[in-house]
């Protein structure tokens, strides 16, 4: 019987012998629930990254701790000869937890940086050219980049000022204050064409480095909570680096973060944000002298980006999108609302509004007061459908 059991061990163990023996030459990731499967990967820098995390020793557990429901990812690993090994990584994204089972049938609970970076790989158009002057960059302030993001070139604002209908300029104003924290300087290059090289960063940030209130939503030890997958922005300007900063994958784009590590609470406190971009902006006197019902009735027909508020248009310039800092699609001066205004009635709730269109469509426009040179603002405008 002891021969019996020394040999199922080593026949257990001859995954991972072979995977110590033979380097890993190429890794392959796949989701089962959605059925996404990347492309082969044979970047070494990547390969070792990844080998790094799933070989690493870890709290071992049994199969009971596992919920059902969670996302499966499989990793692949080709080896030399064509042999392969399979881990598995199961990730309950709801509580933040994952676990890993080992080609020797082994489970571990791991930390949610290996799923997280299983999912961005699958979901993004990973590229793996990055410079060592950038890798160095990252690495200095604590950061691992795993992998390149698709990019466009921007052309700098020839002024930093937070306009509603320029989103370069909105973005790069917002984004100067982490710059700045540090100790970059983008004036000598504003009205200059710049690469902003995107990076995916391994380590995950949790939430409540932006929202202090949400802390209840972390356990013990803060483990748990929401965790955003993180990039980082490295400019460069006519081949060299001008800054670089932090991004949360999120859509808000108020969750920029700069390499040292602070956020805008660390930098403005939490009702910060608004008045920093207003100073940067132009009073609009037009605006500032109307009504609630006369900013309603007056733009009934048309969208105006002038009318949402700066925390909203940030939230709307988002920071997810592949291929730029935001997206462009959603500034159209002249997009047309389904219908003039017949009746505009205040609601109980604060600053919100019931109106209702020629062909009976009932729409909810929420405003807030921006300031006293801006004036009312619409903070969301949207239909029942019926």
């Amino acid at each position: 019987m002891k021969k019996l059991l020394c040999l199922l061990f080593l026949l257990a163990l001859l995954p991972l012998t072979a995977l110590a023996d033979s380097p890993v030459i190429s890794v392959s990731i796949s989701e089962l629930r959605y059925g996404m499967r990347s492309d082969s990967i044979t970047d070494a820098a990547y390969i070792d990254l990844l080998m790094g995390m799933l070989t690493t020793p870890a709290e071992r557990c049994d199969t009971s701790e596992i919920p059902n429901g969670t996302n499966t990812y499989e990793v692949c690993c080709v080896l030399a000869g064509q042999k392969q090994v399979i881990y598995q990584v199961f990730h309950d994204n709801l509580y933040n937890q994952a676990w890993l089972l080992t080609p020797a049938g082994e489970i571990f609970r791991v930390g949610c940086e290996l799923p997280l970076l299983l999912q961005n790989t699958l979901w993004d158009s990973p590229t793996f050219t990055i410079p060592e002057e950038h890798r160095s960059l990252l690495a200095e302030h604590g950061w691992t980049i795993a992998f390149r993001r698709s990019c466009t070139v921007e052309t700098l604002p020839v002024v930093l000022t937070a306009s509603r209908t320029d989103p370069t300029a909105l973005h790069f104003t917002w984004a100067d204050l982490f710059l700045r924290d540090a100790g970059y300087d983008l004036t000598p290059s504003l009205g200059k064409t710049v690469l902003p090289c995107m990076y995916y960063l391994v380590e995950p940030v949790n939430r409540v480095k932006w929202k202090p209130s949400d802390a209840r939503f972390l356990s013990e030890g803060s483990t748990g909570g929401v965790l955003y997958s993180m990039k980082a922005i490295v400019l460069e300007c006519e081949g060299e680096v001008i800054g670089a900063y932090l991004m949360a994958l999120s859509w808000d784009g108020s969750n920029l973060m700069s390499l040292t590590g602070n956020t805008a609470i660390d930098l403005l406190g939490e009702d910060g944000i608004r008045d920093t971009l207003l100073a940067h902006s132009a009073p609009d006197a037009d605006l500032a002298a109307l009504t609630p019902e006369e900013v309603i009735q007056r733009y009934s027909e048309t969208h105006d980006p002038r009318l949402e508020i700066i925390d909203g248009l940030l939230y709307r310039l988002g920071t997810a999108h592949e291929s730029g800092l935001y997206r462009r699609n959603v500034y159209e001066l002249d997009t047309l609302r389904p219908d003039p205004a017949v009746s505009i009635r205040a609601l109980d709730f604060d600053a919100q509004y019931e109106v209702c269109t020629e062909n009976g469509e009932l729409l909810f426009p929420q405003l807030e007061w921006e300031s006293d040179e801006t004036g009312w603002k619409v903070e969301s405008f949207y239909n029942t459908g019926v």
